[in-house]
């Protein structure tokens, strides 16, 4: 969060309005461990190389943002 701005009437909260990259896929670990992950994925001749890429989803890319889908996903994180 970057700042706080007076609340818009007809306006759903929260909400995102920029991001950088992709969330980390599910168990990869710590911070620590998607840094690691980007390293290995990144290094063909790395020895994880192969076993990284049977695991993570198909379509990741550790550069792309959804900006909508983590609209949709603060949404519906709504419980009240």
């Amino acid at each position: 969060m970057e700042k706080i701005q007076p609340i818009e009437k007809g306006t759903h909260y929260p909400f995102c309005i920029d991001g950088k990259r992709a969330c980390p896929p599910e168990d990869s670990g710590s911070t620590f461990g998607y840094e690691d992950l980007l390293e290995i994925l990144k290094d063909p001749d790395h020895p994880e190389h192969e076993d990284k890429f049977e695991w993570i989803p198909g379509d990741f890319d550790p550069e792309k943002f959804d900006i909508e889908y983590v609209n949709r996903e603060l949404g519906a994180s709504y419980w009240w």
